[in-house]
């Protein structure tokens, strides 16, 4: 399975659509993509609302399954990844994930 995963795009609408234009099974974005709900580039993309995204249509959380993983997708603040990843971890193991994606870090 090949997953691409962007986060943190803050309105460069470029690089989304050069990234949403590689082959693979699906991708993701892990929010502040900073773009309208429906936004055409984003229309095959999983996406998340992220701390800097205005649009409410966004959801905060995302569980998908995939060729048989679940693969769960948040921004990352609500979790406050910055200072652990503890707490992302036991939702993950709550919800069942098999992959954990999120951004905000900025790494």
């Amino acid at each position: 399975m090949k997953l691409i995963v962007m986060s943190d795009s803050h309105g460069d609408k470029e690089t989304v659509t050069a990234v949403s234009s590689l082959l693979a099974d699906a991708i993701f974005h892990c929010g502040d993509s900073e773009l309208q709900f429906d936004d055409p580039i984003l229309q095959n993309i999983h996406i998340v609302r992220g701390n800097c995204d205005r649009d409410n249509r966004f959801p905060s959380i995302l569980l998908v399954e995939l060729q048989g993983k679940s693969i769960l997708t948040v921004h990352g603040h609500e979790h406050d990844v910055n200072q652990s990843l503890m707490s992302l971890y036991y939702s993950a193991k709550e919800m069942g994930a098999d992959i954990v994606l999120f951004g905000h870090s900025h790494l």
